[in-house]
C-alpha cells in the first residue's frame, strides 16, 4: 500500500495529486476531453463527492493556465459580482503569461496597469463574449486549449445584467460554435437543474443537439472507503481499529467529503490526546456533520418546510409516494395534493437530494435526513 504524500484529510479542495485519492479514470477522462478539443464538458456528482478537487487536480496536472469560477463565491447574481471573480482569475494567469495583458487591453472595459487586470462595471463594463473571444485568441497564439470552469454552474441561470436576465445558454452556445481553443467545463451537484439549464433536451436551447462529454463521479465502494481512511490515518501516524473504519464507512456511505471530515476530526482529537470510544467518536463527528448540513438546508426550508419534511420522513430503505404523503400530512397536519407532492419530489430530485429507484424515493446523503429532522424540530418548536 503506497502512502499518500500529502494530507488526504485536509478539508479544503485538493489541488495536487499528492493528496488526491483514487479517481484515476475520471482524471484521465477530463484531461483527455480537454486535450482532444471537447468544447463542453460536464462534471457531475452529488454534494461532497469531490468534483472541485477532481477538476483542480486534473487541470493542474496539465500545467497550463485555466480559469476557475467558483459560483458559490458570488456576492449576488449581478454581473458585477461575476466580473470580480473573473478579474481575480485573470490576475492568477498574468504571472504565467504576460502576453495575456496585450490581448486583454484591446477589450473595451478592461484596464491593464502595473501588471494587473481590472474590469469596469456599470455602463462601461466589458462585453462577456468579447472577453471570451479575446481569451480564445490568446490561447490559440500560445498553442493550447484554455479550460474555463464554472463550478456549480446551475447558478448561472439566475444572472442579471441591469434589469434583464443574462442568458448564459446563448453565451455558452456562442463559445461552442466559435471558440476553437476554449473548453467550457460545467460542474454541478444539482444535476437535474444543470441539465435543465443547458437545455440538453430543449429544441429552443442554443446548446440543443451539441455533443458534450460527461464525467460522472460515483461514491467510493466500501473497500475504497476503508482504504482511503486507512491511508489518511497512516499519513498522520495513527493506526485506528478496523471497527472504527467500518463504522465510519457505514455512517457516511462512500461520500469522500464526509469521510475526510471524519478523519480530520478524529486526528484533531488524537493530537489533543483524547481517546474517545467508538460510539463517542462517531456520535461527535456525526453531530458536527449534521450541523453543517443543517446550515445548508436553511435555504431549502425558506422555500418550503415541506421539502425538509420529505427529507426527514424518507426511511432508511426508501419510501413510496403514498408513504411520504401520509408522513407529510401527519407531520404538518394539512392536506398535500398530488400536483404539490409531485412538484416537491421533482424539485428535490433536480437538486440531487433524493433519487427514485424502483418506485421508492431515497436520500442520497445519509446525513441529510438527520439534519432535516433536527432543523425542523428547531423551527417548529419556536414560538
Amino acid at each position: 500500500m503506497t502512502p499518500l504524500a500529502a494530507d488526504p484529510f485536509s478539508t479544503v479542495p485538493k489541488t495536487s495529486l499528492q493528496a488526491f485519492y483514487d479517481r484515476e479514470n475520471e482524471l484521465q477522462q477530463l484531461q483527455r476531453a480537454v486535450k482532444d478539443g471537447s468544447r463542453l464538458v460536464l462534471v457531475l456528482g452529488v454534494r461532497r463527492i469531490g468534483k472541485t478537487s477532481l477538476i483542480r487536480v486534473a487541470l493542474n496536472q496539465l500545467s497550463k493556465p485555466y480559469v476557475f469560477i467558483d459560483l458559490r463565491a458570488l456576492e449576488s447574481y449581478e454581473d458585477r459580482s461575476l466580473y470580480r471573480l473573473l478579474a481575480d482569475e485573470l490576475n492568477k494567469i498574468v504571472p504565467l503569461s504576460k502576453k495575456i495583458l496585450q490581448y486583454l487591453k484591446r477589450v473595451r472595459g478592461v484596464s491593464v496597469g502595473n501588471g494587473m487586470v481590472s474590469l469596469a462595471i456599470g455602463r462601461d463594463k466589458p462585453n462577456i463574449i468579447s472577453m471570451l473571444r479575446t481569451l480564445d485568441a490568446w490561447a490559440a497564439d500560445e498553442g493550447f486549449t484554455l479550460p474555463i470552469v464554472f463550478d456549480e454552474a446551475q447558478e448561472l441561470r439566475f444572472f442579471r445584467g441591469g434589469r434583464r436576465r443574462i442568458d448564459f445558454r446563448k453565451i455558452l452556445g456562442f463559445c461552442y460554435d466559435n471558440l476553437e481553443r476554449t473548453a467550457i467545463i460545467l460542474s454541478g451537484s444539482e444535476i437535474g437543474l444543470l441539465y435543465s439549464f443547458i437545455g440538453a433536451d430543449d429544441p429552443s436551447s442554443p446548446l440543443y443537439g451539441r455533443h458534450y462529454a460527461v464525467i460522472q463521479l460515483e461514491r467510493l465502494s466500501k473497500e475504497k472507503s476503508v482504504d482511503f481512511l486507512r491511508k489518511g490515518f497512516e499519513y498522520h501516524g495513527i493506526k485506528p481499529s478496523e471497527e472504527i473504519l467500518a463504522r465510519a464507512v457505514e455512517e457516511f456511505d462512500g461520500l469522500i467529503g464526509w469521510l475526510t471530515y471524519f478523519g480530520a476530526e478524529a486526528v484533531r482529537l488524537y493530537r489533543h490526546d483524547v481517546r474517545p470510544t467508538l460510539q463517542e467518536l462517531t456520535r461527535l463527528v456525526r453531530a458536527k456533520a449534521v450541523e453543517l448540513c443543517a446550515i445548508e438546508l436553511e435555504k431549502l426550508y425558506l422555500r418550503s418546510p415541506l421539502y425538509l419534511g420529505l427529507l426527514a420522513d424518507v426511511g432508511s430503505e426508501g419510501s413510496t409516494w403514498s408513504e411520504l404523503r401520509i408522513a407529510l400530512e401527519k407531520r404538518f397536519k394539512r392536506t398535500v395534493s398530488d400536483p404539490q407532492l409531485f412538484t416537491l419530489l421533482q424539485n428535490l430530485e433536480n437538486l440531487s437530494y433524493i433519487k427514485k429507484d424502483q418506485g421508492r424515493y431515497k436520500v442520497l446523503d445519509p446525513v441529510t435526513a438527520e439534519a432535516a429532522r433536527m432543523l425542523l424540530d428547531r423551527r417548529l418548536r419556536r414560538p
